[in-house]
Order: C-alpha cells, then structure tokens, then sequence
C-alpha cells in the first residue's frame, strides 16, 4: 500500500514539475511557436567553452545585454552568447547600418536609414519585415511588439506598430513635426 502511494506521489510531483517547465517557457517566450522554444531550452542547457569567448571576425559595430546572454552586431553578421559561452546565432543580417532595441529574451534588428527589420529570439530568427520608407528608429515591446519611426510618403514621418507576426497594428502619420524616434 505504502508503494502504491509513493508511486502516486512521484507521478504527481512529475506532473508538476511538467506543468511549471511548460508555464516558465510559456512566461518567459511568450507567443513564440513550439519550435523556437525548444531550441532555445536545448541551445541554454547546452554549454560552451566559456568566457571569454573568441569575438568573430570583421568589424565590430556594437554589443547588448539580453536576458541571460549577449549579442553581438558585427558589420556582417549578428550573433548570440549564453551566459556559459556558447554561441546561439550567428546569422547574416545584410544591412548597412544595423541597430539593435533588446526586451527580455528578444531583439529587433533593423537597418537605420534602410528598409529591412528583423525579429530574433536568442537562438533563432522569427520575423523579417520590409518597410516601404527609410527608418529612422524602432523599438519592442516584451511580448514580441514593436514599433518603426520612418518617412512617409505624403506627411513628414509616419509610426508603425507591429506585432510579433510581423502584422500592422496601428499607423500614425506626422505632418506638423517629424517623428524620428519611438521607444
């Protein structure tokens, strides 16, 4: 009897532990699809040969911190670090003058001046988005939104909102005043 009842308690605790590891990844990836997800798990339990890191080749534009890592933006190429060293992304980002805005475990790449943005979690890439105008600035949100400044055919600038999907959510049009920055 007493077997039985252990046997029931550690399926029951198993259970749970399920049930918490699928709402952190939940909480913590928001609306991101199984797949992200999964990578990302596999990609943090994986370990690298630890910091310091050799940097990539070709010239350095800048880094950011994100939640539990590091991003690197290169004149070629992004790339991602977890906190052990491991490299997560190394992908090629075509852009000219590549700007990086981070929220939680997510970054928005874009091209300043250009027309060409693209979404990110820490391992993989979800989204890419041209616009029709050059951006002047861009933000996002935590939950995987985010927003452009760029020119506007007929007003002097124009904001576009975005969701995760990389599908318009709102535009606003500026005709007084330009609009070059959005946070």
């Amino acid at each position: 009897m007493w077997r039985k009842r252990l046997h029931n308690l550690l399926f029951l605790a198993g259970f749970a532990a399920i049930v918490f590891g699928v709402s952190f990844l939940v909480y913590h990836n928001g609306n991101m699809d199984l797949r992200t997800a999964v990578n990302t798990v596999t990609a943090e339990f994986a370990s690298g040969s630890g910091y310091p890191v050799v940097l990539p080749g070709g010239r350095l534009l800048g880094m950011s911190y994100m939640d539990n890592g590091l991003i690197i933006t290169a004149d070629s190429n992004l790339y991602t670090y977890n906190n052990t060293g491991r490299r997560m992304l190394d992908v090629q980002h075509g852009m000219i003058n590549p700007t990086i805005s981070v929220a939680g475990s997510r970054f928005l790449a874009y091209d300043r001046g250009g027309t060409k943005v693209m979404l990110f979690s820490r391992s993989n890439q979800l989204r890419q988005v041209s616009t029709d105008f050059a951006i002047y600035d861009g933000d996002m949100a935590r939950n995987g939104n985010f927003a452009l400044a760029s020119r506007s055919d007929r007003h002097l600038s124009q904001v576009i909102a975005y969701n995760g999907d990389g599908n318009i959510i709102c535009r606003y049009l500026f005709s007084r005043r330009p609009a070059v920055c959005v946070s």
